[in-house]
């Protein structure tokens, strides 16, 4: 297998959204309802308020349906495109 198409299967999209920990736990049964490819992890491993926003990395089968959902959701700011 050459290196361009191990890089190409190896590759997984991601979107990074900034949530707080209820949005986070929203969005996660959410995406495991409806896009069960997607996984939603922390972006940083560090403790912060409830109601504090951080950063959270959706990864996995990432479609532009889901990114523009996630979009209309969370707005433009809290959400940095395919990565």
């Amino acid at each position: 297998m050459s290196s361009q198409a191990r890089a190409t299967t190896l590759q997984i999209d991601q979107i990074l959204v900034n949530l707080n920990f209820w949005e986070f736990k929203q969005l996660e049964y959410w995406l495991t309802d409806h896009y069960s490819d997607c996984k939603i992890r922390e972006l940083y491993d560090n403790w912060s308020e409830p109601y504090q926003k951080q950063w959270y990395a959706i990864e996995g089968a990432v479609t532009r349906e889901l990114e523009m959902l996630i979009k209309l959701r969370y707005g433009d700011k809290d959400v940095k495109g395919r990565y």
